[in-house]
């Protein structure tokens, strides 16, 4: 079957193990909020992610083993992981908190879109950033091989850093970098 949140509504997955497998023509959609708040939830199959408004991850595991790409995202703990392409698209914006993102997918913020770093984060799979970053709070903790690439702006006003503590881990910077507004040090 399908899952949807209307405007203004939120659709909860919570503790236990959720093994979600879509059909080919059904999906997670709605203007409202698909939150995920423990356990393990594996999405995966023939069918779609679109939800238009907001997939909060607020603790417990996410494995998103079907590409999404029409809404904001936001994570204040817990992972998003699994196989897939996650895209952030032009408008909209992942606020990212606290946790990780793992696993062989990518988190990609398209041209248009934008990432905001705003406490301790781990990188643990790639996150390519063709729109905006901006980091303002937080250390960035590198972890098996976590890869950020920016080929958009990133600017920080965090005075932390990004270390590795496992992995081959980088941030490879092709777009613009800027340290911005705080009186201290960044380092990298």
């Amino acid at each position: 079957g399908s899952f949807a949140a209307g405007a203004g509504g939120t659709l909860n997955f919570g503790a236990g193990t959720q093994n979600v497998t879509l059909a080919a023509g059904k999906g997670f959609s709605g203007a409202g909020t698909i939150g995920f708040t423990g356990g393990t939830t594996t999405i995966g199959g023939a069918g779609t992610y679109n939800v238009t408004g907001t997939s909060n991850i607020t603790n417990g595991t996410v494995n998103m083993n079907i590409a999404s790409g029409a809404g904001d995202w936001t994570q204040s703990a817990g992972v998003l992981s699994g196989s897939a392409i996650v895209t952030v698209p032009s408008g909209k914006s992942y606020s990212w908190s606290g946790g990780a993102m793992s696993g062989t997918g990518q988190t990609v913020i398209a041209a248009g879109a934008t990432l905001t770093i705003s406490a301790g984060v781990s990188p643990q799979r790639q996150i390519t950033v063709n729109g905006t970053g901006s980091w303002t709070a937080g250390r960035i903790d590198f972890n098996t091989g976590g890869v950020i690439t920016n080929n958009g702006t990133f600017t920080t006003t965090a005075d932390n850093g990004m270390e590795n503590f496992s992995g081959t881990s980088s941030f490879n910077n092709a777009g613009t970098f800027i340290k911005s507004t705080a009186t201290g040090a960044s380092y990298a």
